[in-house]
């Protein structure tokens, strides 16, 4: 029976196994770019099945896109709420349903893991708590890792990040979820592991002499730091966590160029009825989930007097479109793509041409870096806040290891590189290096 690591991420997730001592990442991807990284996304289609990664984001888009969204009040369950004056009554619990939903889409759900307002959502009549959704995914990784071995698996070691959240008990019950949606999912004797450790762990097994290293851990939900000392002994100086998700940077980028081609700015009337359209309405595309809550009549009502009315109408349109026809995760996924390309790349366009939406914009490096600079500046202290409690000074640190997808971007790699010096900043193993990591740490259970 095989031990494994498990890194469930925010954005991706990957599974590596020991084999002969050497920790290799498994194929759990079945259509993506590369099969060891899983995107972190779940689709639930109404007539049944769970899809995860690359398939669930395909489904989602043939499924939904330009689709009609056609909402009606529905009772979702009967509530029990007790008054002292009178006991116990019942209540009919309605919500504004969409009935051509065909099925739910959900990402990021591990930065929901530590929001104790999250109580569950409704899945086609069923409700499901943070701990569902996230089972459902870890079971469909442990069904494929087991496919891949042959065998099942008797032990996992699941990556968690330094802080989920920065309230400590936001930060337990995050962890106290996950262990429950390990569970759940049937993932037998776990145990956690901080994931920059585990990364640092990984890098450490192909050192021959000591060294300080950094771990620089940034992915989609959370940053990660921690300092250790490699090389023959072992030993964590300090660690550090800062609840700031590369995930932002997408709404950030939409903040920050796309906003006024969905009518941000415009207004609606004429003459001395004429006011500024509701700025909440083109700020909720900042927010890829809150698109779709703007697709409720009594929004629909005001972009629809404003498309007759606004001195922007082809972009009043456009919004219309993008909330009604469901093109909200096209528009995030071209985000996506762009933010990608402007790290290796000084400059992208970001296009759309669908229907009634039609724009093309221009972000350079710059524009990026300008759009991120509250979060720039957080990330910064929180690296200078790890090397002084491992009580170090900048360049006494050998190595600094930038592992997850948010470590390349350039911003980051200059800063790192002016803290430690040139030539120290080393790329590992981006996607699959905390995995491989955990799998090293399997080995301590046996």
């Amino acid at each position: 029976m095989a031990r494994v690591g498990l890194d469930f991420g925010t954005s991706n997730s990957s599974v590596a196994v020991l084999d002969g001592g050497r920790a290799v990442p498994l194929p759990i991807e079945r259509r993506g770019a590369d099969p060891t990284v899983l995107r972190s996304l779940l689709y639930m289609p109404r007539d049944g099945g769970v899809l995860v990664g690359q398939e669930a984001v395909e489904t989602y888009t043939r499924q939904n896109t330009g689709r009609p969204v056609k909402y009606a009040l529905k009772l979702i369950r009967v509530i029990e709420m007790t008054f002292a004056e009178v006991g116990t009554i019942q209540a009919p619990g309605y919500a504004l349903v969409d009935e051509n939903e065909p099925g739910r889409f959900f990402q990021s759900l591990k930065s929901f893991l530590r929001d104790q307002s999250f109580k569950g959502t409704s899945v086609f009549g069923k409700v499901c708590s943070i701990e569902d959704l996230v089972a459902e995914v870890l079971r469909e990784i442990r069904r494929r890792t087991e496919e891949c071995l042959g065998e099942p698996v008797e032990a996992w070691v699941v990556g968690r990040p330094v802080k989920f959240a920065d309230r400590p008990e936001a930060d337990a019950l995050a962890e106290r979820r996950l262990a429950e949606a390990c569970r759940r999912a049937g993932l037998a004797s776990v145990r956690f592991e901080l994931e920059p450790i585990a990364a640092g762990r990984h890098y450490a097994s192909g050192v021959d002499r000591p060294q300080t290293a950094l771990v620089f851990d940034f992915g989609g939900g959370t940053l990660d730091l921690t300092v250790l000392r490699l090389g023959g002994a072992w030993e964590v100086l300090a660690v550090h966590g800062v609840p700031v998700a590369g995930d932002v940077f997408d709404s950030r980028i939409v903040e920050g160029c796309i906003l006024e081609d969905f009518g941000l700015g415009a207004s609606m009337g004429a003459g001395p009825d004429a006011r500024p359209f509701p700025v909440h309405i083109p700020m909720a595309l900042t927010d890829w989930p809150s698109i779709v809550a703007l697709n409720k009549p009594e929004t629909l009502e005001v972009i629809q007097e404003a498309r007759r009315t606004s001195n922007r109408r082809r972009q009043i349109a456009a919004l219309e479109c993008l909330v009604t026809r469901n093109h909200g995760l096209t528009l995030y996924e071209e985000v996506r793509r762009a933010k990608a390309q402007i790290s290796s790349r000084p400059a992208d366009w970001i296009t759309m041409n669908v229907e009634e939406i039609h724009f093309a914009q221009r972000i350079t490096r710059g524009d990026f870096e300008g759009y991120i600079t509250a979060e720039r500046r957080r990330i910064e202290a929180a690296v200078d806040r790890v090397i002084a409690t491992a009580g170090l000074a900048p360049g006494q640190i050998d190595v600094v290891l930038r592992t997850g997808g948010s470590s390349s971007i350039p911003w980051f790699v200059r800063m790192l590189e002016r803290k430690v010096g040139p030539g120290k900043v080393v790329e590992h193993a981006l996607f699959t290096g905390v995995a491989a990591g955990l799998a090293l740490e399997t080995a301590a259970g046996t």
